[in-house]
């Protein structure tokens, strides 16, 4: 059991062009979709995944409700949930408040069963992202919106398999030059064609 990560290099803000700082990123080994997390529950206890699939799903009912309901939920051993608020401006004066996501605060025990984990550098993948960064993938970018009807940095790094970082990077780059139209904000943002680049 392991945990892998890439080194990759990101501008150095502080120090201006041309300087970079390496840093770590985590390279998932997939996810843990419900299917999974209930086949692992019941592995180790005597409830059924109907069982497990209904307590998930009541579950988040609960905390979807406490958090409307102006609660904040501590689910011991796991986490602290509160609402994320977030203000803007709408029609030249007018401010609007919105829930905006949610806040997540790791519970310390969880935190703990990670911590220790060994970690795998794996340089097959960073040998991958090098050659993604070195290739223009802006042809392949634009017929992918085009027969997708949109982008997101996922599907960008699907593409590309670049990091999430450089993917958003990507299509900014590409918002700046007019070839993608960015549509929303935060996890609901799309990137489209312009009108009249299909």
């Amino acid at each position: 059991m392991a945990i892998s990560f890439t080194i990759q290099h990101i501008p150095d803000l502080k120090k201006g062009e041309g300087h970079f700082l390496s840093v770590a990123h985590d390279f998932s080994s997939g996810t843990y979709g419900t299917d999974t997390i209930c086949t692992q529950i019941c592995a180790r206890s005597t409830l059924s995944p109907a069982d497990v699939k209904a307590a998930l799903d009541s579950l988040a009912w609960v905390i979807q409700r406490g958090l409307s309901e102006g609660y904040h939920i501590n689910l011991e051993g796991i986490g602290y949930f509160s609402p994320s608020l977030r203000t803007k401006t709408k029609d030249g004066n007018k401010r609007v408040i919105e829930v905006d996501g949610i806040n997540f605060g790791c519970d310390r025990r969880l935190l703990d069963g990670v911590r220790h984990v060994e970690l795998k550098r794996d340089y097959r993948q960073e040998k991958e992202l090098r050659k993604a960064d070195e290739k223009d993938w802006t042809e392949d970018a634009l017929a992918f919106a085009k027969q997708l009807g949109y982008l997101t940095p996922n599907l960008y790094r699907s593409l590309t398999g670049c990091s999430w970082r450089r993917a958003a990077k990507a299509l900014a780059d590409y918002v700046g030059k007019g070839l993608l139209v960015k549509e929303g904000r935060g996890s609901r943002t799309l990137y489209h064609l312009p009108p009249g680049g299909e």
